[in-house]
Formats: C-alpha cells, structure tokens, sequence
C-alpha cells in the first residue's frame, strides 16, 4: 500500500504538474516566437539600411534568429516526448498488472487474489523504478524550457548554483530543519546531523561575505535599469577595473568611520532613483554612479567627483540629524541646534541631536538621513555638471533611443546638415544653462532648419532655444504665465553690443574693468531689492535681445551670480512680464 500510495504520488506530480506546465510553456514559446518572427526580421533589415549594423552582422542575426525558431519548435516536440514517455508509463502500469495477473492464473494456477497481490507488487515496484528517471527527466524538462538566460555567458548549472546560493538565510533554515529531521526516530541521524552542519557552515559563511560591505578603495557601481544588461557589464567592469574608461564617470567617497550607517543596498536604491529622476529633468543620461570607503576623508565626510574631479564634499552627521528648517524654527519650538558652515546648495548646516528626533517627528520638522544628505547634494552636482555627460557617445545613445520612437528620417535629414560632434555641442551648452534637451524631437527640426544657413554653433544653439520657447517659459514661469524680469538699458546694451570682440576661437563679451564693476553692481542691486518683494511667483531672470543673450550668460558665469540670462525671442507670447528693474552701468 505504501508503495502504491507513493507510485501515484510521484506519477500525479510528474503528469499534471511538471509535464502539464512544461508542454504548456514550450508550446507558448513557441508560438510567440514564431509571431514575433517578421518584426524581428524587419527590424534587422531596418537596422541594415540605416548603416547600424553591416550586411555581415544582418547576415548572423538572421541565421541566429532561425536558430532560435528552431529551438522553439524543437522544444515543443520534445515536450511531447515527455509527455508521451509518463503517459507510457501509466499504460505500462496497466498493462503489468493485466499481464502479471492473467499469467499467476493461467501458468501458476494461482487464485485471483493470490495473483493480484503478488504481482501488484512486482508492478508497483518496477513502476516505481521507471517513474523515478522519467521524474527526473521531467523536472530538467521544465527546467530547461522555463529558464531565462540572464547572459550569454553564463550556463544553465551556474545559474541554478548561483539562484541556490543567493540568500544565506534559505541556507540556514534548510540546515536546521535538516538538523531536527535528523532526531526523528528511525532516520539516519549521523546523515542528517552532517547534511545540517554542512549546510549551516555553508550559510554562515555566505552571511558572513555579505555582511562585509565594502572594503576601501572598492568601488561598487550602482546599476541604472535591470533592463539594460549592456549597462550592467560596463558598470561591473568599471567597477572591477577591467574597463577601458580611463576615469570613474561618477563616484562619491565617503568616510571609513561611515561604513555602519551606510548600507549598500539602501543608498543603491537612492542613487538609481536619482539618476532616473536627472534623466526625467534634463534628459541627459548619466553613467552608472559608483562609491567607495575612503580613510583619508576625516569622521562623517564624503566627496563627489565628476570625470575625476572632485566637484563637492560635505559631511554626514551620522551621530546627528540634518534639519531642513531654520533656526528660528527651532527656537520657537526650544530645540537645541548646531549650526556649521553651509555645503549643501541653498540650505543652511544645522545639527540636531539624534536623541530629539522623536520631538522633530512630533513638531514635523523636516529632516534629511545620510543617505538623503547624499542623494540631495549629488542632485545638485549632477545639473551642475549636466554637460560633463553630453558627448558623441551620448548623443548617439540619444538619436537610437529617438529612433525606436520612429524619427528615423528627422536623425537622417538632421545629420546632413549638422555634423553629431556639432550636435552634441549644441546640447552642451543647452544643458549649462539648465535647458531639459528630453524635446530632442523639436531641437533636431530646429537645427534642420537653421543648420544648412548657420554654422556658428553658439548662434545656432540661440536659434535652437527660441525653437524651444514653450518648453522655456514654462520652466521660467512655473505654468504661472508671468515672469519677473530685469530689464536692460539702452545704454548698457550699446556698451555691451560695443564690447563684442570677434578672435580666431570665437566671439566674447571683454567690457573694461569699469563697465565691468558696475554692471556687477546693478545687478546685486537689482537682486538685493528682489529679495524685498514676497509675492513672486517665479525667480527673476536677467532679459535681454538674443544678440547679447549668451555674451551676457557668461558674464553672469564669471561673477558666480545665479540669475539666469533669457532674450525676448524666447518666451511666448502668454507670457506676462514683471519688471523689477532696469540694469544701468551709466554714471
């Protein structure tokens, strides 16, 4: 009865269960391949017209693509087989206990009950025999059509090493419930005891690796999609060092005494989402962020470097807590506070104890964990250093990207005009001066329009931003359609139009030391008397003709003032004016 009772269990499991799921997904796979055939082709063949791929990597694309029908259909029939061979079994089973039976009577002259007990246990156990290989057979089966190659490096048994061994805990829990089977009466305790412990050191040693975050000087590349696996290869090899990238992109170095408040995981999970976020804002795509222990940084520091050129440093505060509020917030609600020089952009340094944070909680005062300190900073760094990422390479990511989306032709027409080197300058000096290039689409049918008559890149990118003058006015105005504005002289532009010197490398703004200062000044004034007023609905901006625009852009570049420099050209007609100011270098 055992045996039977086993016999149909293993049988249930293998014919409806593995067998069933298995023929079901191959036979899908299969399907969906063969639908999914044409588009594949027509995109090899699109991809070869368009000069992405050469007529040799079109020709083993193809042939890989009739591989892969193949297999599919190759699969299904092997389903079959499977199936077959466990309802063979079944039938087999029948027919053994007929056979076994009719001959106990008729060659024996056993009775029927005499003949069925004997060789229904013959059958059960030689059922028992030739279901166990076609249950092992199953199983691989099923596991060979459900598996999904991650990479073409990898094997199947690697993969299935690696999915075992990923979590330690699963490794724990199997030993010690290894361990208590084995104190069971009448199971082989000294087999079960050692299966335990072995399973037990295995996970230890495993929890232990993972526990070790990150040594110094071990960078760790954070992955920006699970999707694109092209990105995940370079960061690790970034990572490893086997790249050919001479420098980091990205990287962020924090302190050695940091490593206990700083997990892995969680600033992982923060960085990518900064990253997606930067891509949304300006379109610009960044390289994998990557960070690292550093010991030479001090207690709670960390710093950000760009391109190998640390751009910002700061500090964590990991015995402390950041406030965003200000000071007078906390005095009015007695809180005690530290306030230290500024690092972060716009916001003042100030510490609270950590023990108080149930009291901020309670008084809803904001306020920022290291990780968020981290993320809040390199936001800041990423858009100042926008055009740090913007290249060849990029800009060609860019068009394939626009390319899916079906502007095949707009790229094509856009190139014959304006070379990529040409085009990704264009975009860098968009993205120095916060402009979002995600409307690629409208930049490229401006530049196909001007790019044959103009071949000064600055012009160009001035013909461009009028191109862009919806997207412009409303991240100027907020969507509130008024935009306060400093206006300038007639006089001061005449000085400024008159300071243009044209040179070898390009044109520049090279005012005298005098009209330099006080227009400096103006403009601090200008802004001092900003400050006063309380219902403004956007931040004021510096507007002038498109003529002086760029001369006067970088001008405000060179005096580190951060009010943005905007032509009339630029904003839609919507779009209501606040004068604050006008701008005079006179007298």
């Amino acid at each position: 009865v055992v045996g039977f009772v086993v016999f149909l269990i293993i049988t249930i499991v293998q014919f409806i269960v593995i067998t069933k799921g298995s023929e079901r997904v191959a036979e899908v796979a299969a399907r969906f391949s063969l639908d999914a055939m044409p588009g594949k082709q027509m995109s090899i063949d699109s991809d070869m017209r368009a000069g992405v791929i050469t007529v040799d990597e079109a020709r083993t694309k193809r042939t890989n693509l009739e591989k892969e029908s193949q297999l599919y259909g190759a699969m299904d029939g092997a389903m079959k087989f499977v199936k077959g061979d466990a309802i063979a079994g079944l039938v087999i089973i029948f027919v053994n206990i007929l056979g076994g039976i009719s001959v106990g009577m008729m060659q024996h002259q056993m009775s029927v009950s005499e003949a069925g007990s004997v060789f229904s246990i013959l059958t059960i156990g030689d059922g028992l025999v030739s279901q166990i290989p076609a249950l092992f057979i199953s199983i691989t089966s099923g596991i060979i059509v459900t598996r999904v190659a991650v990479d073409e490096t990898t094997n199947l048994g690697q993969d299935i090493g690696d999915q075992l061994l990923a979590q330690p805990n699963a490794l724990l829990i199997s030993s010690a419930v290894v361990l208590v089977m084995g104190l069971i009466p009448g199971f082989p305790t000294f087999v079960f005891i050692g299966l335990g412990l072995l399973l037990g050191a295995m996970g230890w040693i495993m929890r232990k690796a993972q526990g070790h975050k990150f040594e110094d000087d071990d960078i760790i590349a954070v992955l920006g999609s699970e999707n694109n696996e092209k990105e995940r290869i370079a960061s690790l090899q970034r990572a490893a060092g086997t790249s050919n990238e001479p420098v980091t992109p990205v990287l962020i170095e924090i302190a050695e005494n940091a490593r206990a408040f700083i997990h892995p995981a969680e600033l992982n999970k923060v960085l990518i989402g900064v990253r997606q976020a930067f891509y949304r804002d300006m379109g610009v795509p960044v390289p994998a962020i990557s960070f690292r222990m550093k010991q030479d940084l001090g207690d709670n520091g960390y710093r950000i470097i760009i391109q190998g050129i640390p751009v910002a440093s700061g500090f964590l505060g990991l015995d402390k807590v950041f406030v965003k509020n200000t000071p007078q917030m906390l005095e009015s609600i007695q809180v005690p506070y530290e306030e230290e020089a500024a690092f972060l952009p716009g916001l003042p340094t100030i510490w609270v104890e950590k023990t108080l944070y149930p009291q901020l909680v309670e008084k809803d005062v904001n306020t920022m964990n290291p990780v968020e300190i981290l993320a809040f900073h390199l936001e800041y760094v990423l858009t100042e250093n926008a055009s740090q990422f913007v290249g060849v390479q990029e800009v060609h990511s860019l068009f394939t990207k626009l390319e899916a989306s079906g502007f095949s032709e707009l790229i094509k027409e856009t190139q014959q005009f304006v070379a990529l080197p040409k085009i990704a300058e264009v975009l860098r000096r968009l993205v120095d001066e916060k402009i979002s290039v995600r409307n690629l689409r409208q930049i490229l049918e401006t530049l196909v329009e001007w790019g044959e008559a103009e071949k000064n890149t600055a012009t160009l990118t001035e013909y461009v931003r009028i191109g862009l003058k919806r997207q412009i006015s409303h991240s100027f105005t907020y969507g509130s359609n008024t935009l306060p504005v400093y206006l300038m002289g007639p006089e001061t532009e005449s000085v400024i139009q008159q300071s243009i010197r044209q040179t070898p490398t390009g044109s520049h703004l090279a005012l005298n030391d005098q009209a330099a200062e006080r227009l400096t000044s103006a403009l601090k004034a200008n802004e001092e008397e900003a400050r006063k007023i309380a219902d403004l609905s956007a931040r004021p901006v510096l507007l002038t003709s498109m003529e002086l625009r760029r001369y006067l852009s970088d001008h405000m570049e060179t005096i580190a003032s951060g009010i943005p420099v905007l032509s009339f050209q630029e904003l839609t007609k919507q779009v209501k004016l606040r004068p604050l100011g006008r701008v005079e270098i006179s007298g």
